[in-house]
């Protein structure tokens, strides 16, 4: 509210409030509702005329909703902060019982006030540029879609993404079909796309997927060869049968000879799913899949121009990829998640849940003791490629040693990539500290065959190398190996003539006379063997009954020939 009626760029007659009751019970009439202006851009709206104050008040909670900000008071002063950053905006003095703002015109207000407003502004655009990076580089229309509190003071044509315009330039797209299933799996498209140029580090150059037409929900096969279709099939129906208690009745696909198997047709005609195939030439009858691919192919290329990774890496970026688009909304679905779809139709295995980040980042994971000593460093500098499949993790890639890591114990630096040496975003996203949890879920859908995976082509160390760096990583356990042998050879000799005479004193009803009664007893080799293993373990886990245990593994150490 106001009463300096200097400022006002718009004038309209009060009709929702007509006075105000001040906290002596006086009523003072509302003349007009106006805007005041803050900067070319931006004006407050909703003020309120009234000319019978005598000083400019502000609402608290006008401004936090308004601004985004957060207000602390103190017993003398008051402070704003970004509701993100909590860099301090304004101030103001506790006197006489009312908090006055430091420097209390109202052309001081209006400039801190516009203050507040340029940096909301700069944080919400390093928040649209790491929300964009996160998700794969969709489009800033869909990030507008699922942000729209970012955009209030944005354009469309401020953001342009190089990495987009290189990864997804295309020609005129095919029309939509209007045709769709009502029920899950009762029409599943599938596709296969390859060969890859580069093998994945598991030697893969395939990938066939699988769209659910009406969900949309995605799976991706990783293939070593493209005749592995029917075997991943196999596995595909089986899951979809065990995890939702659906068939799969119509499968529609391209006229590609991997579908055409024997093996496949056959399996097709036991389990009375119909296939159906497009028109020679024709790839715009089996669109879905198409389109799908497409969609993979342009996040996989935007995930790795867009981090630099080395392009063995594309599988991990391609189950990056998936993971995504199961968890966003689809224009297709009217904007709902594929997951969500799927729930609404069939009961959902648990799931769990990770919050998304920047693939190709630097990340930094925990290494157990058993993996380090105690001078080592304890995490290592790794490159996020993924998420776990089977494991609540994030997947990272450790290019010294070439080794996967899927672990929840990872420190992430989404400022920085791996493989780039330019930050992330831009220079505004220093400004970003906090930022909200959005609902993200773990499920299913990113399955790799279960085929033998060598990769021949892989440069690989001699194996004297392997040799040597196990022997200094694991020296101390060799020699702790080395004497818990002398130890147990000590043990087993002066033990073997004990527990003779042991068994002997236990089961015979005889007193023992002279040596030579023996003679006709003799040492079963398996079992004495099977002793030893036995007595190992129990030393090795520090086993509280030794005495009972000895007894025990003694009753078949010497037999009596038949």
């Amino acid at each position: 509210m106001t009463c300096d009626s200097s400022n006002f760029s718009f004038l309209s007659p009060s009709h929702s409030i007509l006075a105000i009751t001040n906290a002596n019970g006086v009523s003072s009439p509302v003349t007009v509702v106006c805007n005041v202006p803050v900067s070319s851009t931006f004006s407050l709206s909703n003020v309120l005329y009234v000319p019978s104050l005598t000083c400019n008040l502000l609402s608290i909670s006008q401004i936090t909703k308004a601004l985004n900000y957060v207000a602390l008071f103190y017993p003398t002063y008051c402070i704003f902060q970004n509701i993100h950053t909590k860099e301090r905006i304004g101030s103001g003095r506790q006197r006489g019982g009312l908090y006055y703002l430091e420097g209390g015109t109202s052309s001081q207000v209006y400039h801190s006030l516009a203050h507040m407003m340029g940096k909301n502004q700069s944080t919400n655009i390093a928040e649209i540029w790491l929300w964009h990076k996160r998700l794969g580089h969709p489009s800033f229309g869909y990030i507008r879609r699922l942000f729209p509190s970012l955009f209030a003071n944005c354009k469309l044509s401020d953001f342009i993404c190089e990495t987009c315009a290189m990864a997804k330039s295309h020609r005129a797209i095919f029309p939509l079909s209007s045709n769709k299933v009502a029920s899950p799996f009762s029409l599943v498209h599938s596709d296969v796309w390859g060969p890859s140029p580069v093998f994945t580090a598991n030697g893969m150059k395939w990938f066939v997927t699988f769209v659910d037409d009406c969900t949309r929900m995605t799976w991706v096969y990783l293939l070593k060869h493209k005749s592995d279709v029917c075997t991943v099939f196999r596995l595909f129906y089986q899951m979809i049968l065990t995890q939702f208690d659906r068939t799969i009745k119509v499968v529609r696909s391209d006229n590609g000879g991997e579908y055409f198997k024997r093996e496949l047709t056959d399996f097709f005609h036991s389990k009375g799913i119909i296939h159906q195939t497009s028109c020679p030439e024709t790839p715009q009858q089996n669109g879905v899949a198409e389109r799908k691919n497409r969609q993979l192919l342009e996040v996989i290329r935007s995930l790795m121009i867009g981090s630099s990774v080395p392009t063995f890496l594309w599988g991990d970026a391609l189950s990056t990829a998936v993971y995504v688009i199961n968890r966003t909304p689809s224009s297709t679905l009217f904007f709902q998640r594929p997951l969500d779809v799927l729930a609404n139709h069939c009961m959902l295995p648990p799931l769990v849940k990770l919050m998304p980040r920047i693939f190709g980042c630097v990340t930094y994971v925990h290494l157990s003791h058993r993996h380090r000593t105690k001078l080592e460093s304890r995490a290592l500098k790794c490159v996020f490629v993924g998420y776990g499949s089977t494991q609540k993790g994030y997947k990272c890639y450790h290019p010294d040693t070439r080794r996967f890591y899927t672990s929840m114990d990872v420190i992430f630096d989404e400022s920085k990539f791996y493989y780039s040496p330019t930050d992330l975003t831009p220079t505004c996203l220093e400004d970003v500290h906090h930022l909200a949890n959005h609902e993200e879920v773990l499920c299913f859908d990113i399955k790799l065959a279960t085929l033998p995976l060598v990769n021949h082509r892989m440069r690989t160390p001699p194996l004297w190398k392997h040799l040597q760096l196990l022997i200094l990583v694991h020296w101390t356990h060799l020699q702790l190996l080395i004497l818990v042998h002398k130890t147990l050879m000590i043990i087993v000799k002066s033990l073997t003539n004990l527990l003779i005479v042991h068994y002997l004193l236990v089961h015979r009803s005889t007193p023992l006379q002279s040596p030579c009664r023996y003679q006709h007893y003799r040492y079963n080799p398996t079992i004495l063997l099977k002793f030893v293993c036995h007595l190992t373990l129990l030393i090795m886990h520090f086993h509280h009954d030794l005495p009972v245990g000895f007894h025990l593994l003694s009753m078949n150490l010497i037999q009596k020939p038949k």
